[in-house]
């Protein structure tokens, strides 16, 4: 993933009937970057974790739970069943993969810092 250029990462967590982040990380220059930009602290990551995801939805978390594969989206904030697009859009993520594992699904993805 950071042969790829990724700057961040999200463990969605199966808990109960929803996907809750269970852990995720920022490359500490995404960091330093979007402070310089935002000054408020936020990051996608961030932002995130105040999403649940139903098991039962369309959107890549839940289908890559489901169909045990590998979902990406090369452009996150202009797809339908993406329910964070607009958090795509705002921080500037360009991809994201969407990967099942045993208890979840990693999420991780590039993000680009306009100034």
């Amino acid at each position: 993933a950071f042969k790829n250029g990724a700057t961040h990462f999200i463990f969605w967590w199966q808990q109960g009937e929803h996907f809750e982040v269970g852990a995720s990380y920022v490359l500490p220059e995404r960091v330093r970057a979007l402070q310089a930009v935002r000054n408020d602290g936020k990051s996608y990551t961030s932002e995130s974790a105040k999403v649940k995801i139903p098991v039962d939805s369309q959107g890549p978390v839940a289908t890559a739970a489901r169909s045990g594969k590998e979902i990406i989206l090369d452009s996150p904030s202009e797809d339908p069943t993406f329910k964070r697009a607009s958090l795509a859009r705002e921080f500037n993520i360009e991809t994201c993969h969407f990967v099942p594992c045993r208890d979840g699904v990693l999420e991780y993805g590039t993000g680009v810092t306009e100034k």
